[in-house]
């Protein structure tokens, strides 16, 4: 019982560092898009620095 114990704890933990080194890696992007002329136009975003790094600017 305690092996089993032992490999779901550790499971667990190399499940969480893996989830965790994603979710660092990749950003949250929220952009507003407009789509009613059939093409997606950037309306706003969430993070307007990261976007200003990014060279993503409205109306793109």
């Amino acid at each position: 019982m305690k092996k089993w114990t032992y490999c779901i704890f550790l499971t667990y933990l190399i499940l969480g560092i893996y989830v965790l080194g994603i979710t660092i890696k990749t950003p949250f992007i929220s952009l507003t898009l407009d789509t009613t002329n059939g093409q997606p136009v950037i309306m706003d975003s969430y993070y307007p620095q990261w976007a200003e790094q990014k060279n993503i600017e409205k109306g793109m």
